[in-house]
């Protein structure tokens, strides 16, 4: 099969890890061949073999802007005409492009695919709130112009389906995985006397979307504080730049927890297990999702998670996770002291998020089925 990888869309956060992911796992299936098309934070987490023995084209600038992202679109399409793909896959959907051969979609955005009520309140101003729902309409209209579309739950079916109003039979539920990186690396882990070896460090690996509500952080912190006098280290990795980081350290300046906040950034996978390594808990506020990679990468590292008790949390985590109520400081300072003091808990959270990994398909298992479901596309054998 000769397929277009457009990961061009893919600027931040875990849809950086889904690409990466998939060029690395794409590589090991030498009967294709493959032309990619990637943003900065893909390439820069790329290793050197890949870009130098593959045919790999980094775009600075995503092809969703209206204006500056002319030039790429135009780009791609000629990218597109010379080599002549069977299939164009493009993992951050939609992409903004008209493809001539046919395209599957990979379509996550939870704004578009969640029913209501989504938690419009975390948009701040009428006229953002207009520039978000225009935003939707947008891509909406894109998605539908998707000859395939590929999503993680069935959940997420059900709504491409109703909100985007897609046929059924042309979405593909492929639930996901995580990197093979942290599979290993958690693999090398020892769970005996796991809880005493943990620094005292809250990871909350996000990117800075306000509906990822990491803004009540400083409050969880002082509540945190009220009742031991201390605090573990939240560790955030937003840009410095960030709207929702400056927001963030406000709150913290103004509750007295600023000490116990560390942005570190925007980091590389390797990084990522670094960090997962010494963290006593992964930390998930998040008011809307259809999945998070983050999930899964800390039930394979061996970290027990705190997230929202929401019905999405509940879909990726079951019981492998320990919830509180949204948007609830109080509660959520209430679950991690819980962790963080109770080792028989902790251990049995690190056991249920290995028994819920388990229940995921390998990441070797989950490409296996999108690659299967190329080559029906290609034959013309998918209804």
């Amino acid at each position: 099969m000769k397929i277009l990888v457009n990961a061009s869309t893919l600027v931040v956060g875990g849809g950086v890890q889904i690409g990466v992911s998939f060029i690395e796992e794409a590589i090991k299936r030498p009967n294709n061949q493959y032309l990619f098309l990637v943003s900065n934070g893909i390439f820069d987490n790329l290793s050197e073999e890949i870009k130098n023995r593959y045919s790999v084209v980094c775009f600075n600038i995503s092809p969703s802007g209206l204006i500056n992202g002319r030039v790429v679109r135009k780009t791609i399409r000629k990218l597109e005409k010379q080599f002549n793909p069977d299939l164009v896959y493009s993992i951050g959907f939609p992409s903004y492009i008209f493809f001539k051969k046919p395209e599957v979609g990979r379509y996550t955005n939870p704004w578009e695919i969640n029913r209501e009520p989504l938690p419009w309140h975390t948009i701040s101003g009428r006229k953002n709130k207009i520039r978000i729902k225009l935003g939707i309409w947008y891509r909406i209209l894109w998605a539908r112009r998707a000859n395939y579309i590929e999503t993680q739950t069935d959940a997420a079916k059900e709504g491409i389906a109703t909100r985007v109003r897609f046929p059924k039979n042309r979405i593909k539920v492929i639930p996901n995985s995580p990197n093979s990186l942290f599979i290993e690396a958690g693999q090398q882990l020892k769970e005996s006397n796991f809880f005493e070896k943990k620094d005292s460090i809250v990871f909350c690996l996000s990117a800075g979307y306000r509906h990822k509500n990491l803004d009540i952080i400083p409050d969880v912190a002082q509540e945190i504080v009220k009742r031991i006098g201390n605090c573990p280290l939240f560790i955030l990795t937003l840009p410095n730049d960030s709207i929702v980081w400056n927001i963030i350290k406000e709150k913290a300046t103004d509750t007295g927890t600023l000490s116990y906040i560390q942005n570190i950034g925007p980091i590389k996978l390797k990084t990522c297990i670094e960090y997962y390594q010494k963290a006593r808990i992964v930390f998930l506020p998040t008011l809307l999702e259809v999945f998070s990679a983050t999930y899964v990468e800390a039930m394979a590292m061996k970290v027990p998670i705190v997230t929202t008790d929401l019905d999405f949390a509940h879909d990726n985590c079951k019981q492998a996770a320990v919830y509180f109520e949204k948007e609830n400081p109080v509660d959520a300072a209430d679950k991690i002291l819980a962790l963080m003091t109770d080792s028989s808990l902790y251990n049995q959270k690190i056991r249920e998020g290995l028994e819920v990994l388990n229940e995921y398909p390998t990441i070797t298992e989950k490409y296996d089925q999108l690659f299967d479901w190329f080559q029906t596309i290609i034959s013309g054998n998918e209804k």
